[in-house]
């Protein structure tokens, strides 16, 4: 069941929404390469939301921080 599933049952709109995916990597990309290397994560999200990723519902916004030597991540935030 997806997260706008369950919180439609319970009575909470969770669309629109602000989706932010952050990067944190030693070594930064250059804007256009962030966006293309968040493809899958951004698929992902959508479908644990419910929705399509192109639909409108969702603004997503893209970030990177430096990380440690060896330290990959990423951060999902969402704003409702």
């Amino acid at each position: 069941m997806s997260l706008a599933a369950v919180a439609q049952s319970s009575g909470v709109e969770m669309l629109p929404a602000t989706v932010v995916l952050t990067r944190v990597a030693p070594r930064k990309l250059d804007g256009d390469n962030l966006q293309s290397g968040f493809k899958a994560v951004r698929d992902g999200v959508a479908d644990w939301l419910g929705v399509d990723d192109g639909n409108g519902l969702i603004d997503w916004q893209y970030a990177q921080r430096s990380g440690k030597a060896g330290e990959y991540a990423v951060e999902i935030e969402v704003i409702t």
